[in-house]
């Protein structure tokens, strides 16, 4: 007769069949040992919901699901979740219910810190968590406390997150905060919840929040940051709490335990824990601190084996080893499967670690085809690992006391009758008692994942590990406790797992809850909040229309007349005087995935964002000068320029940012272009860095991350290299103020970041090391050999008061635009200007924050930078007014329409005209008195003019509004040149050609040539502006006649704001065809001295 069970009683037969086995066949003692301590565990993102009540922070989940929903395999978030923030007290029953000894949670960064920095305490989470904190000690449950749990501020994370070492101080600052607010009576923290998740498996695989892709440098910075931002949080409660409330700290790590595929594999797998377990616990637990000797070794040789010059492993400073090293009261370990270990086959490519490999190691993970498997693929169900991994730590770290914060069974079945996860707890804890009793480890605690069904991050709520289920349909999310509960109740009840089954007690599930009765009026606990999920996107866009003044030319010449004649004023450029156009290779280039090359920000920002781009267009084309280059050069030829300055795209040199590949394609098209210019007589001025950062550097941190100085260095080493015997001056940036002010202040130009509170100013100071880092290279490495000059490319914008009242503000506001990037190279001081120094420290201690968001330079930088230029590179396009703001007044978004840290709001001159863009009103006159006011501060200097130039709108090949904005320019140079006795010695129009605007895609025209991307060979033809700039070059003088550039061409008008003709106040100036009074003395002046 054959005996046929459901497989509930299947599953409880066999309990008390091993139950008896293992008591009455081998006698061992079931009991844990006194003083065990069992618990359950959550984490805040995962069940508290309420994502923006009150004022809490946004955080990377937060952000990157609202923005990709279809990331999460069910398409939810966790807005709402568990709603733990409101139903706390209901978590709290529950664990009583349970008879939990301890209760572990996690605390939300930016729900404490809504900012992620320290200067705003948020008043309502700092209570949440005392609510939470009391009243599980009320019940007589520990508190165990994760400082950070995955959900990193966006802010942090805007700035590289865990890749920019700069986080160390930042989680010091919060942990400190969350210590002063909790640690009279939270005695167990944990500071980072599973490192390796966070750095090997986010950066390995990129396809978890925040979706990072960096697998080269990323996990390994990630690694190292982790530590130290650990170490620097248990050396603060350990100095600066513990002697008064005498808690105890850990990290909890999360090891994958490894066995060899077979006996040959032994060494290997030793490798392969030392690669994961040993990097996150040695620094900390080791009696040598620092990383795995082994890992350090096989690191150092397949970088080197990569083409890396460094190990992408990052070093240890001694100061840093002693830091990190101790920084541990117990080993707090997450475990939740196992992996075989084997060599990888000839021809095979490992997978990524720790999911299925490393090619670190040459080594292949497996799972063995006799384990069981949850509804979760790649954790397998393998008891054994635990008591391996626990008794590895043990033997490895002399030991230490283990407490288990997490293991957990996932299952997709809702079902209350998880008998599976029975099994797998008890499992799981027979093989921990066995550590404790056969194998001696001081292992002192246990923690289920998880108390409740919750967001399990990338599958949503399909996954379920709660001892609890949660019905994420019900408004009041109800909680039910599952078979598991029951168990698990049970054994801590008795202390042990020989404890009596009741098949009759798991089939009555539905009638009885460890909570209270369903019909109980406070059994649910409803939710009353309304969640608001409306995100404003506004982009205002303002169209201008230009018009031509009729006959500008016919004005230009009576002007040139009246100067020439009547006062007898030279008009031609002195001999050294060099005349050039510009271009920047992303705007032009095309060629975006061609040939090797890699992505840059750019690339990415118009594929993933085109409703920000006028038409949606990208660059992926341009006008193809990748491949038509040599168009350029004839275009170049035909204008006799004397210099083109073009810019290398990072990225198409070294594709993944980074000196161990190099793309031969990509160094043969610059190579071919400085050639051919040289052929036809045109310097190459090269600019490095235009906009076209490498993605992979981005996703590190970009120029917020202070190790963007040494890639920077490497990259210009290599260009330097390549180029420098040919070329013979350079521009390391072009118009940092952009980089960093605009981007991080606004968010709407690539890479689309906006954090307004540090990225400034950290982009600021490591753009400026960068520069000085590459000026230092070539000063010492090539200059030698190939001479040459170096310097940076400024965008200045003239400032002028408004008013008489506003004299100091209009000086402040040139200190904070053009000073904070000019100061630390041209002053002799170096540094900060001293008066932005003052401002940034005053508005960063009134607004809460401890220390002044600009951040300091030491000693050695500041000597570091100074001196770095060999002349003044500029760009100028316009000037503004500046005034007091009044009460209230928003202040908009530096360089365009304000500052608060300087209180002060930007006006356009009222007598200035615009071409296309309503942001750039056109005012020639700022730019002598730029140049006057840059010598005034930084001495006699020599300045080139490396950008300048109208936008307008239309296909017209008639730009003469384009010959009046030129001339008007290039007259102003020529009276700073000759009145106020400032070096300019060279002019660059942008731009050669019509390209990719930026956010004005291709609506925008700057070029001296049109384009017509609307042709598949983006034919150029010359337009006025071109003729007319040929002749200026051609005759070296702005006295050229209408012949040379009037064409059959139609004349058109450009808008002013003038309504009434203007009158100039006296009789000692001329009203120029711009309607601008110009001071004729100064040129009489200049002509009379000239003579003298």
């Amino acid at each position: 007769m054959t005996l046929k069970f459901s497989p509930p009683t299947v599953t409880i037969f066999q309990d008390y069949a091993f139950s008896l086995l293992w008591v009455g066949g081998w006698c061992l003692d079931l009991k844990f040992p006194p003083g065990f301590q069992f618990g359950a565990a959550t984490s805040a993102y995962q069940v508290e919901g309420a994502w923006n009540v009150s004022d809490k922070g946004e955080n990377i989940w937060d952000s990157m699901l609202h923005s990709n929903p279809s990331l999460i395999s069910d398409g939810m978030n966790g807005d709402v979740s568990c709603d733990s923030y409101h139903q706390w007290r209901t978590d709290v029953q529950m664990a009583h219910n349970l008879g939990l000894h301890f209760y572990r949670f996690s605390v939300s960064w930016s729900r404490i810190l809504p900012t992620g920095f320290p200067n705003r305490i948020s008043e309502d989470g700092a209570k949440y968590y005392n609510k939470l904190i009391d009243g599980l000690l009320k019940k007589g449950i520990e508190p165990v406390v994760t400082l950070y749990h995955f959900d990193l501020p966006q802010s942090i994370q805007t700035l590289g997150g865990w890749t920019n070492p700069l986080i160390a101080d930042w989680f010091a600052d919060y942990a400190r905060i969350v210590f002063s607010l909790y640690a009279d009576r939270v005695k167990t923290w944990i500071t980072i919840n599973e490192p390796l998740i966070m750095c090997d498996h986010i950066y390995n695989l990129g396809n978890v929040v925040p979706m990072v892709h960096e697998e080269e440098l990323g996990p390994f910075l990630c690694n190292k940051n982790v530590l130290l931002a650990h170490a620097k949080a248990w050396r603060i409660y350990d100095e600066d709490f513990k002697p008064q409330y005498n808690g105890k700290l850990s990290i909890a790590n999360n090891p994958i335990w490894l066995d060899p595929a077979s006996e040959k594999d032994e060494e290997l797998t030793e490798l392969a824990r030392e690669f994961g377990a040993g990097r996150y616990s040695d620094p900390i637990y080791s009696a040598e601190g620092g990383w795995p000797p082994s890992i350090e070794k096989i690191m150092a040789e397949y970088s080197k084996k990569q083409g890396y010059p460094y190990s992408r492993l990052p070093s240890f400073t001694d100061e840093e080893k002693k830091l990190i090293q101790g920084t541990y009261d117990f080993y707090s370990l997450n475990h939740y499967t196992a992996r075989l270990v084997r060599e990888a086959h000839k021809n095979e490519t490992p997978g990524p670690w720790f999911v299925a490999g490393s090619k670190e190691l040459n080594a292949v993970l497996e799972i063995d085809p006799t384990w069981a498997y949850t509804d979760l693929s790649y954790l397998a169900v393998a008891p054994k690992g635990i008591r391996r991994q626990i008794k590895w730590l043990k033997d490895r770290y002399n030991n230490v006391s283990i407490l288990i914060t997490e293991n957990g069974f996932a299952t997709r079945d809702p079902d209350l009758y998880d008998t599976g996860r029975i099994n797998f707890i008890r499992d799981y804890l027979k093989e921990i008692l066995l550590a404790i009793k056969e194998d001696g480890a001081n292992v002192i605690g246990y923690t289920v994942w998880s108390l409740m069904d919750n967001f399990e991050w990338m599958f949503g709520y399909s996954l379920k590990f709660g001892l609890y289920s949660v019905d994420f349909k019900d408004p009041q999310r109800l909680r039910e406790p599952r078979a598991s509960a029951f168990f698990y109740s049970s054994v801590i009840k008795h202390h042990s797992l020989d404890i009596p089954h009741s098949s009759h007690q798991y089939h009555h599930l539905k009638r009885k809850n460890l909570i209270q009765d369903k019909t109980s009026a406070t059994s649910r606990i409803r939710v009353n909040c309304e969640l608001m999920l409306i995100y404003t996107l506004s982009l205002a866009y303002i169209l201008v229309k230009t018009m031509l003044i009729t006959m500008v030319s016919f004005q230009a010449v009576v002007l040139c007349a009246l100067f020439t004649r009547t006062w007898g004023i030279d008009l031609t450029f002195p001999r050294n005087f060099k005349f050039g156009a510009a271009s920047a290779a992303y705007q032009v280039e095309g060629g975006w995935n061609a040939d090797g090359k890699g992505e840059s920000i750019w690339d990415r920002y118009v594929h993933e964002h085109p409703e920000v781009i006028k038409g949606g267009a990208t660059g992926d084309v341009a006008a193809d000068s990748y491949h038509r280059w040599r168009d350029d050069v004839r275009a170049a030829t035909k204008l006799k320029l004397q210099f083109y300055r073009i810019s290398i795209n990072w990225p198409r040199i070294l594709p993944s940012g980074f000196t161990n590949e190099i793309n031969q394609a990509g160094v043969k098209y610059y190579s071919d272009l400085i050639d051919s210019l040289l052929e036809a007589g045109i310097e190459p001025i090269v600019t490095l860095y235009h906009w076209e950062l490498p993605v992979k550097i981005q996703d590190l941190g970009g120029w917020a991350n202070p190790l963007i100085v040494k890639w920077f260095g490497d990259y210009s080493r290599v260009i330097f290299s390549l180029y420098a015997n040919r070329v013979k001056t350079w521009l390391t940036m072009n118009e940092p103020v952009a980089v960093c002010d605009y981007v991080y202040n606004s968010g709407l130009y690539a890479p689309g970041v906006k954090e307004p509170f540090f990225g400034p100013y950290l982009c600021n100071k490591h753009l400026m090391l960068a520069h000085a880092k590459a000026y230092r290279i070539f000063d010492e490495e090539f200059r030698p050999k190939y001479t040459g000059k170096i310097s940076l490319a400024n965008n200045v914008l003239w400032i002028e008061p408004l008013t008489a009242n506003d004299t100091e503000l209009a000086q402040l506001g040139r200190e904070h635009q053009t000073g904070r990037y000019s100061h630390q190279v041209f002053s002799t001081k170096g540094g900060w200007p001293p008066s932005v120094e003052k401002v940034m420290l005053e508005y960063s201690l009134k607004h809460g924050f401890k220390e002044s968001r600009l951040p300091p330079f030491t000693k050695e930088e500041i000597e570091f930078m100074k001196g770095t230029a060999d002349f003044y590179g500029m760009n100028y396009y316009t000037t503004n007014l500046i005034r007091r703001a009044k009460p209230g007044e928003d202040y908009g978004v530096w360089f365009f329409t304000g500052s608060p840290e300087l209180d002060a709001i930007l006006e356009y001159p009222l007598d200035a005209y615009y071409g296309e863009s309503p942001l750039l009103p056109i005012v020639p006159k700022g730019l002598r008195k730029e140049l006057a006011w840059l010598k005034e501060q930084y001495g006699d200097i020599d300045f080139l003019i490396t950008e300048n130039g109208l936008s307008t709108s239309s296909y017209n090949l008639a730009d003469y509004d384009r010959v009046k904005y030129m001339k008007e320019h290039l007259e102003q140079i020529l009276l700073s040149i000759k009145a106020d006795n400032v070096s300019v010695i060279g002019y660059g129009a942008w731009s050669l050609i019509d390209n990719f605007e930026w956010l004005g895609g291709y609506g925008t025209k700057f070029g001296l040539y049109e384009v017509d991307f609307e042709h598949p060979n983006r034919t150029r033809t010359a337009r006025a502006s071109a003729y007319y700039y040929s002749c200026i070059i051609e005759k070296r003088s702005l006295d050229v006649p209408d012949s040379c550039f009037k064409k059959n061409y139609p004349v058109h008008n450009i808008r002013t704001r003038e309504t009434e003709p203007k009158k100039c106040p006296n009789s000692g100036y001329v009203l120029t065809n711009s309607g601008h009074c110009l001071n004729i003395f100064p040129l009489a002046l200049s002509f009379i001295l000239s003579k003298l």
